[in-house]
């Protein structure tokens, strides 16, 4: 149910990038969400989800060997965690951009001493998971940026003006008003 939830809600959302004038970022991320619903249908084959990515992706390669994320590069408020994993890896190209998308989970370790056997034994408890998406928009800016959804990690970021964008996503930045700069009106 959630990942046809996810489906509806990529659609809907580059529906609203191209009524908004043809907002690239609202048409990209809504084309990935779109895309990620449909990879991740557990009833859908392998050749269905590669043939649903070609749809809107160019050069699609699903589990490359290298990556494109590191979680630790993402400035995005984590829980405390002992390591990362990564599953389902899928690259390509959106209009040109280098786009890639995967699970992420997040691992906390605790060490028990067990009085039975007086050995210690690992528990590993996984804390956070969710499907995250980088793209590199092959041009520089002034500061750094990172914009992500509201979900159990929000603390208070910067508020953009954009009441409709501030409800959905949390903002960090190296450089509050060069950020704000960034997403002009145009851009939400």
């Amino acid at each position: 149910m959630g990942k046809k939830i996810l489906s509806i809600l990529g659609l809907g959302i580059v529906l609203i990038g191209i009524v908004f004038d043809g907002n690239l970022v609202l048409i990209l991320v809504g084309a990935i969400l779109l895309g990620l619903g449909q990879v991740s249908k557990e009833n859908g084959n392998n050749s269905k989800n590669k043939q649903v990515l070609h749809e809107f992706f160019d050069d699609v390669n699903i589990d490359p060997v290298s990556h494109l994320l590191d979680v630790s590069d993402t400035n995005i408020p984590l829980p405390k965690h002992d390591y990362c994993s990564g599953s389902g890896y899928v690259q390509g190209k959106y209009k040109g951009l280098d786009v890639e998308f995967c699970t992420i989970k997040l691992i906390d370790v605790t060490e028990v001493l067990r009085d039975e056997t007086g050995l210690w034994e690992k528990n590993e408890n996984q804390i956070y998971e969710a499907q995250w998406m980088l793209c590199n928009l092959d041009c520089k800016f002034s500061t750094w940026l990172t914009i992500y959804p509201h979900s159990l990690l929000d603390k208070q970021t910067i508020k953009t003006g954009n009441n409709a964008f501030d409800k959905k996503f949390n903002l960090s930045c190296g450089d509050q008003e060069e950020a704000l700069k960034i997403l002009d009106s145009g851009c939400l």
